[in-house]
């Protein structure tokens, strides 16, 4: 009964998006900065955001956790409002190093943060939750198209209203 309660409530949520999407445009470009440094997950996330032409969705690439870094701090007021999709396994700064210089910047500490990786491990996991992110997605759930993550951000770009700015 729980699955079915759940199936209900995802197959609503899906009309309630499509109705909410022919009724009002959303007015506010939400940016998207993908840490990534797999060209194939950079490329099909791309391609999926490409198909949904009415997606109020900019993606932003950087391929380590200094470049994401170094851009948040020198371009904020024109990224604002972001979330940030973070990858654990990259070069030179990882993501949890990331994470944690980030939540230090008093810039950008309050950044949305969902981590996107194919790590499966429970200390992972465990360790960015501590570190406030708000949500872990392991790549084998959204699909090698990355359709379910279009999918979720373009839900997610819709329902949440940011602050006019942070500080």
């Amino acid at each position: 009964m729980g699955i079915l309660i759940t199936l209900s409530i995802a197959i609503d949520f899906l009309g309630w998006l499509k109705d909410r999407k022919r009724k009002a445009h959303v007015s506010a470009r939400l940016n998207v900065l993908l840490v990534e440094d797999d060209s194939i997950d950079v490329e099909a996330l791309a391609r999926s955001l490409r198909q949904q032409p009415a997606a109020s969705l900019s993606l932003i690439v950087v391929n380590d956790g200094q470049a994401a870094l170094d851009l948040l701090r020198q371009h904020y007021e024109r990224l604002y409002p972001y979330i940030i999709l973070l990858d654990l396994g990259l070069p030179g700064m990882d993501g949890t190093t990331f994470l944690r210089e980030l939540r230090c910047d008093a810039l950008l500490r309050d950044s949305v943060i969902f981590v996107l990786t194919v790590s499966l491990d429970e200390a992972d996991i465990t360790d960015v939750y501590q570190l406030g992110v708000a949500g872990y997605i392991p790549k084998r759930t959204v699909g090698i198209d990355m359709q379910a993550l279009t999918t979720f951000l373009i839900a997610y770009a819709t329902a949440v209203q940011f602050p006019h700015k942070l500080s």
